[in-house]
């Protein structure tokens, strides 16, 4: 009785985790504008871009549900890999659903890490719109122009792997989410690098 109830609260995080990535994702989304093509390569627009980009990508990668060689049930198999939500998470072994666990941590970990920069950007445009007023960048914006790209740099610096990790934690923790098998910031980690060299 006490498993189904801790593989209900494995469930349910995995879904915590997903919902919050798709969120995360959305966020960025929503940061679109206009760009006007004469400014089109200042850093915080090609920052936004490229963050664009990433985002399409994570949102297009399938979970890495693997399963371990000693799963011999092919139609498991296929109906895990289809959706983490699916009831089979609940009958499969302790390594694959820590995998799934893992796999949904580190999604909406990377997504979080995004939206932390793509709001930064946001925050840079704010300040050179309200710098420009509507005009193209000339001599006499060139000081102000330097001094808003360096604070993006600075705030970008300050988007640490530990603090994107503290603060969800935090967040979890305010939200009463079951955390009792979060990963450890390297753990996850790990997981992510893995993923990125496999």
């Amino acid at each position: 009785m006490a498993e189904e109830w801790m593989d209900l609260a494995r469930a349910l995080r995995v879904t915590e985790n997903l919902n919050q990535f798709s969120n995360f994702l959305q966020q960025v989304a929503e940061a679109q504008m206009a760009v006007p093509e004469s400014q089109a390569q200042a850093q915080g627009y090609v920052l936004l871009q490229e963050y664009h980009e990433q985002a399409r990508a994570m949102a297009a990668s399938p979970a890495n549900t693997n399963m371990p060689a000693t799963v011999n049930d092919n139609e498991a198999r296929r109906q895990l890999q289809r959706s983490i939500r699916t009831a089979i998470y609940v009958q499969l072994g302790q390594l694959t659903r820590n995998r799934i666990m893992l796999d949904s941590t580190a999604r909406r970990f990377k997504a979080y890490r995004l939206v932390s920069d793509v709001k930064a950007v946001m925050r840079w445009v704010d300040q050179r719109a309200h710098l420009l007023q509507g005009q193209e960048p000339g001599q006499q914006h060139i000081a102000a122009l330097a001094e808003i790209d360096a604070a993006l740099q600075q705030e970008l610096a300050g988007n640490t792997d530990q603090k994107a990790y503290d603060e969800l934690r935090a967040r979890d923790e305010v939200a009463g989410f079951w955390m009792a098998e979060m990963a450890s910031l390297q753990t996850l980690l790990g997981y992510i690098q893995g993923e990125l060299t496999e």
